[in-house]
């Protein structure tokens, strides 16, 4: 990318990419030492988790993922909207993580 620190720290948006594509190195990793899959979900709804972890036995995490705090309440909407379950839960899982994680630089 050619890009100091600095020029992150000035595309935020760009970092953030960034950032969420870490995490979810680092899910795909935990995951599969647990003999689970990373999914991403959106519908045709705008519905989305950026991360689903999805166990064998049907146990399910949904995570999202921010960097700051401007789209924090977004994120736990959407992971608290009832259809959202509901939706993730169709093979007989249970939804019995909603995550959100973020970090924010001072």
């Amino acid at each position: 990318m050619r890009v100091s620190p600095g020029g992150l720290l000035d595309d935020f948006l760009s970092f953030g990419f960034l950032f969420e594509s870490l995490c979810v190195r680092d899910m795909r990793v935990y995951a599969q030492a647990n003999d689970g899959d990373v999914f991403h979900y959106r519908d045709k709804n705008g519905l989305e988790a950026d991360l689903v972890i999805a166990l064998r036995d049907g146990r399910w995490a949904a995570v999202e993922v921010k960097l700051g705090n401007k789209q924090i309440e977004e994120a736990a909407g959407n992971l608290k909207n009832s259809t959202f379950a509901s939706i993730l839960s169709q093979n007989g899982g249970t939804g019995n993580i909603l995550c959100l994680s973020y970090t924010i630089f001072l």
